[in-house]
């Protein structure tokens, strides 16, 4: 028994972090345009957690500052831009066919929330997973939210002790769907 512990613990963590789930890998090219002027260190920690969590979804990020109409982009922004955002929310994702899908994240709403849990979570891995979040909108096509999860709606007590465990990532039916529309891309 004791010779299959190992075994079995090599398997719950593979399956935790989805790699056993993951058949292929794909590598997206992720354009961060900082407009908040964070920290380069900060950011670095911040894109070094996106990846983390978006392994979860079997993408390896390629992070560029080159444009190009395969590049997803991504803004850091110090508020929320406009009329229309809702309450709370630490981004939004615009998917606009004419004129591009993008994203931005709410530095400071993700500071905000930060500061309530600064005990628990450092800004960094939770700006990360904040990315991960709106990333994960734009690879799936989608502006909706999963009932658990990195794609959960909005981040409660639970889901920041998660992200601070390095355990709040996307779920097997993120996977699924992200790879139903790779299928649906190809044809």
């Amino acid at each position: 028994m004791l010779l299959k512990t190992p075994l079995f613990l090599f398997w719950v963590l593979s399956l935790h972090l989805g790699a056993a789930a993951c058949n292929a890998i794909r590598t997206v090219p992720i354009r961060l345009i900082n407009d908040a002027a964070v920290k380069p260190k900060m950011v670095i920690a911040a894109q070094h957690e996106a990846a983390y969590v978006l392994k979860s979804l079997c993408v390896s990020v390629e992070w560029t500052t080159g444009h190009s109409t395969k590049t997803l982009e991504m803004h850091i922004t110090v508020a929320p831009l406009g009329p229309g955002i809702t309450e709370g929310a630490l981004g939004i994702t615009t998917l606009d066919a004419l004129q591009g899908n993008r994203g931005a994240v709410f530095l400071s709403r993700v500071r905000e929330l930060q500061e309530q849990y600064k005990a628990v979570i450092g800004l960094g891995r939770l700006l990360g997973c904040v990315l991960a979040h709106e990333i994960g909108h734009l690879l799936l096509n989608s502006r909706a939210h999963s009932p658990a999860g990195v794609m959960i709606a909005n981040f409660r007590e639970a889901e920041i002790y998660r992200a601070a465990q390095r355990r709040l990532m996307f779920t097997g039916y993120d996977r699924e769907m992200f790879f139903r529309m790779q299928i649906a891309r190809r044809f």
